[in-house]
């Protein structure tokens, strides 16, 4: 796998998602509720790409809870450019205005992965960060 391209792919699609939210009308009130797992019963999950993406350009952190993510200090996202997709379409006001992107972008995800031959491994965010 080439990796630049694959990231340079995957921040594409990323950016697609942005303009797509914004044609939707849905909007991030940065709140940080997002990242609190158990209010939401929410596990993010991310894939093989995304995590190797993250790391690429945000610290390695430890979670120190299984509720939390551990990129969140003082409810603020501190992984904002390499955060997953899960994050960026997670809308705790508009959930279900949402669903329809999540599958659609997901799948997209999915080919991307396929494209650059990287093997689909969709786990828990705070599972990569501990096992890796």
């Amino acid at each position: 796998m080439d990796r630049e391209t694959a990231f340079a792919a995957l921040k594409t699609l990323y950016k697609d998602l942005e303009c797509d939210i914004v044609t939707l009308g849905l909007d991030c009130a940065g709140c940080g509720r997002c990242c609190h797992f158990e209010e939401f019963d929410h596990i993010l999950f991310t894939t093989r790409l995304e995590y190797e993406y993250l790391l690429s350009v945000e610290k390695k952190m430890t979670p120190d809870s299984p509720d939390r993510c551990p990129y969140q200090v003082n409810e603020k996202c501190l992984a904002r450019e390499g955060r997953p997709l899960g994050c960026r379409l997670f809308f705790c006001q508009a959930e279900k205005k949402s669903e329809e992107l999540s599958e659609q972008y997901h799948r997209k995800l999915r080919e991307l992965h396929e494209l650059h031959g990287i093997e689909w491994v969709y786990r828990p965010l705070l599972e990569w960060l501990e096992r890796g």
